[in-house]
């Protein structure tokens, strides 16, 4: 934290800390209290790819921001809908003039074709659900699988 300290304290128009939400070879929580906290102090724009935290931690599986209390303090998030979702695709939620953006000036996004219906709409149902609720049942979903092919070993 200290590197990015001294880092954001240089002058420059426009300061960006970038970050992911949960690192994914070993799992490790960013620090995004102590991010967010850096960000404001020096009017960063701070920006989360959480691939790996969405849909996985948080109140409700809605990710590290909301695990650290500090959603409202990110500036843009982004995220993919295959990791914890099993979907397909990806997205991220700004305000809409960066949205806007993002859909006209990106050549991956112009140049690509439309998800599928299906997936748009399994991916909307899961973002209006329980997720919390649903976590849960998997857990003991796993957790009776488990046990059962504990109790066929020979």
């Amino acid at each position: 934290m200290q590197d990015l300290q001294i880092k954001t304290k240089q002058k420059a128009k426009n300061k960006f800390i970038i970050t992911e939400g949960v690192f994914s070879m070993d799992g490790d929580l960013s620090s995004l209290k102590q991010i967010t906290e850096i960000a404001e102090k020096t009017n960063a724009i701070t920006i989360v790819d959480d691939a790996h935290g969405d849909f996985v931690i948080g109140k409700d599986g809605k990710g590290t921001p909301n695990h650290f209390h500090v959603g409202k303090k990110i500036d843009l998030y982004i995220s993919s809908l295959s990791k914890g979702l099993g979907s397909f695709g990806g997205y991220i939620a700004t305000q809409n003039n960066v949205v806007d953006l993002c859909i006209n000036k990106s050549k991956s996004f112009i140049y690509t074709s439309a998800l599928p219906s299906f997936l748009v709409k399994h991916s909307l149902k899961r973002f209006e659900s329980n997720r919390e609720k649903t976590k849960k049942e998997t857990r003991k979903k796993h957790k009776i699988i488990i046990k059962r092919s504990q109790r066929n070993r020979f």
